[in-house]
């Protein structure tokens, strides 16, 4: 008689036992997820630091071992020039694509370099620190290879093949004036434009005369 009234009572009150299950379960699958969501946010919070870290870390490092201002201003020179003729010739390639014009694209390609050595000046690789060395290197290659492309293999071709390969050539300009850029960017992060634009009324050696 009692387990038909435990039964009974079981089955009566089967709903209401049901619903405190299920709420434990959402209440147990709601903190599991917040456990979760706030150790996510704690790893890229802490990912967040490294990274700056990081980042300080290696900004120190290279402004111990900033050059003279003439190193930088060198390297940001060209940068300036190679980027500004690299755009021009874009914007002539697009505009020869855009009316077809073959004759005007065999024009902007054989402005091309023939000399392409001695694109990076040697003592200013030497005596500047190394890592604006292995940047002034990189824009280099980058514009070298350009220079390759923009000149195609220098030998005459129908308008046919300048307009096929016009396209080839406006994508070069593109993806190396954006690397160039890129570089740019990077020395101007690392230097401050202070520093490289600093006023040259007095030598160093006047400065640190005794």
């Amino acid at each position: 008689m009692d387990n038909i009234c435990i039964v009974g009572w079981l089955v009566e009150h089967m709903a209401g036992i049901v619903a405190i299950l299920t709420f434990l379960a959402l209440l147990t699958n709601t903190l599991a997820l917040w456990f979760v969501v706030c150790q996510t946010s704690l790893t890229r919070k802490a990912v967040d630091l490294s990274r700056e870290s990081i980042d300080n870390d290696r900004k120190v490092r290279q402004m111990e071992l900033l050059p003279e201002a003439n190193f930088v201003i060198h390297v940001q020179v060209k940068f300036r020039l190679w980027i500004e003729e690299i755009d021009g010739i874009g914007q002539e390639l697009s505009a020869a694509i855009k009316t077809g014009d073959a004759n005007r694209i065999r024009e902007v390609s054989a402005k091309a370099r023939k000399e392409l050595s001695g694109l990076v000046h040697k003592w200013q690789y030497e005596h500047g620190p190394k890592w604006l060395g292995e940047i002034y290197v990189a824009g280099a290659q980058y514009y070298h290879e350009f220079q390759l492309v923009l000149g195609n293999d220098g030998q005459p071709h129908n308008n046919d093949f300048w307009l096929d390969v016009a396209p080839d050539i406006l994508g070069s300009c593109e993806e190396s004036s954006y690397h160039l850029k890129q570089l740019r960017e990077y020395i101007d992060w690392v230097v401050p434009s202070s520093f490289a634009h600093c006023p040259d009324t007095v030598t160093k050696a006047d400065l640190l005369r005794a």
